[in-house]
């Protein structure tokens, strides 16, 4: 009996509106509905812009430790340069 009652308070608000209300409301859904899968597009785009800039990363990160190597190597020939260059002033 409970369940009844509440089917029938619940579903008074629907029946007593209008045919123009239940017109906006369903553009409204339209419209939020317009929303979300412009929503998705976006995270969806987001989503594979992340990737892409991940797997930059981990190719820059790969050559970090060749890059660092050839610095402390010219670092080291600049240094005995200046030792050199010192020894024949």
């Amino acid at each position: 009996m409970a369940l009844l009652w509440v089917v029938a308070v619940l579903g008074a608000p629907a029946a007593a509106t209008t045919p123009e209300e239940r017109d906006e409301v369903e553009q409204r859904q339209g419209e939020v509905r317009a929303d979300l899968d412009t929503s998705r597009q976006d995270l969806d785009e987001v989503g594979a812009e992340l990737v892409a800039a991940s797997d930059r990363l981990a190719g820059l990160q790969a050559q970090l430790p060749g890059a660092r190597a050839a610095v402390d190597q010219a670092q080291a020939e600049a240094s005995a340069a200046r030792q050199r260059d010192a020894q024949l002033a």
